[in-house]
């Protein structure tokens, strides 16, 4: 135990960052919430500074605020015909641009006189189908929940009617059950990204594969679930990833107590709207019994790693075209102690070993016909295996015994389609399709 606390100390709190610029900023893009098409020419301030700064959004909806300093700071987005949005306290580091995806709503209202005020309306969800019992959650939100390490699921948490606990992400909505919860990746169905799914819990487990480096807004739902949920019962977690930069490259090396993660994004090619981003991520533990091979051997020891990337391909004619994929490689092991005099209980004797596998991989095309009608159509695949199996030793290790070998998988094709066509600032149906 000396020594895990010894190996874990090394790894507190080291993290490097390396950025191919000389400033960083803030960057995104602006688009219509009901229809999903770009704003041109936005005005994108921050509140606040003096000189003022601010940018408008160039004709395919990006902009670009740099050479901000370090430090938090509120963005307004505007356009005429639609209602203002602030984001409050978008942090900004020495080596790395923050994202936003800043979705504005047809102000459909009007009036000889009208007097606005900007305000925040975080219980608003990205999703204009919710109505009820759904809340949109940043990446932001995330980074500063205490003891959220990062992870979704233990942030939610903080909402009321959701219990959780410290030992697993699993939670507990208005007293359903956890496993009836259901994750969803760029509109697709996948597995529980969790790393140790269903362990420690049903329905739980450490902590989500989703980094903050690529998880992009997304929504969190109590109760009253649009129809696209069909298979839920207790909540649902509608995860998106973020588009790469598109104008620089940026790499980001991190080491904690967690594990060591690689992130990187960028363009294909310089001046051009085609974009990579990728994030991998290492145990610490497993690294540790890398340098130091057998350092683990009789003690608890948790292995895992995960990655996520998507890969955006926007044409000119043609729509969008993306790939994205996330997964996760989990392994754990106990062994019998060599010194048997240690040993207390008969189970000592025993040694057990756990592995797990989840990957799930998707297509996606976006077509606009007009600025007011767009068809999604996605196509993924997702796969699970768990194998666990456990030996039991005698006292002098002569003879070994398979106590259990449990192996299962899963595997599963997803399509799904929807059509989406924007009447007026009141009228947005949506016609969604999934197999």
């Amino acid at each position: 135990m000396k020594r895990i606390i010894c190996i874990a100390g090394l790894f507190i709190t080291l993290s490097l960052n390396t950025l191919a610029q000389n400033a960083s900023g803030i960057r995104g893009v602006v688009i219509d919430n009901a229809s999903g098409e770009v704003l041109p020419f936005a005005s994108v301030s921050v509140l606040n500074s003096s000189p003022a700064k601010g940018a408008l959004s160039d004709s395919l909806g990006h902009f670009y605020i740099g050479n901000l300093s370090v430090g938090r700071y509120d963005i307004q987005a505007s356009f005429m015909g639609y209602g203002p949005k602030i984001f409050r306290e978008i942090m900004v580091s020495s080596a790395k641009d923050a994202f936003l995806e800043i979705s504005l709503s047809e102000n459909a209202t009007e009036l000889d006189e009208v007097v606005v005020r900007v305000r925040t309306n975080k219980e608003a969800a990205l999703n204009k189908m919710a109505t009820a019992g759904a809340r949109m959650f940043s990446v932001e939100e995330a980074n500063r929940y205490a003891g959220g390490f990062d992870d979704p699921a233990r942030l939610a948490t903080s909402f009321a009617g959701v219990a959780g606990g410290m030992s697993s992400n699993s939670i507990a909505i208005r007293g359903n059950s956890p496993q009836f919860l259901q994750w969803k990746l760029e509109g697709i169905e996948i597995p529980n990204p969790s790393h140790y799914a269903d362990m420690t819990g049903i329905g739980g487990g450490m902590l989500t594969a989703f980094s903050s480096q690529v998880l992009g807004n997304s929504d969190f739902f109590t109760g009253a679930f649009p129809a696209e949920y069909g298979n839920a019962l207790s909540g649902v977690f509608d995860m998106w990833l973020r588009n790469g930069n598109t104008s620089n490259y940026e790499h980001t090396a991190q080491i904690g107590t967690l594990g060591v993660e690689l992130a990187s994004e960028g363009p294909f090619k310089k001046g051009g709207q085609s974009s990579y981003l990728f994030n991998y991520r290492y145990s610490s533990m497993g690294l540790a019994n890398d340098i130091a091979p057998g350092l683990f051997d009789e003690e608890l020891a948790m292995n895992y790693q995960d990655w996520s990337f998507k890969l955006n391909f926007p044409t000119r004619h043609a729509g969008t075209f993306s790939l994205w994929s996330i997964g996760t490689i989990d392994s754990y092991g106990y062994k019998a102690l060599s010194d048997t005099a240690q040993w207390k209980v008969a189970h000592d004797q025993e040694s057990n070993f756990t592995e797990q596998i989840m990957a799930s991989t998707g297509l996606e095309h976006k077509y606009f016909f007009n600025p007011n009608t767009y068809l999604k159509t996605s196509i993924a695949a997702t796969y699970t295996n768990s194998h666990i199996w456990g030996i039991w030793n005698n006292r002098d290790f002569t003879e070994q015994k398979d106590l259990c070998d449990l192996q299962g998988s899963n595997t599963d094709i997803v399509f799904n389609t929807y059509l989406n066509k924007k009447f007026s600032a009141r009228a947005t149906p949506t016609a969604p399709v999934s197999r």
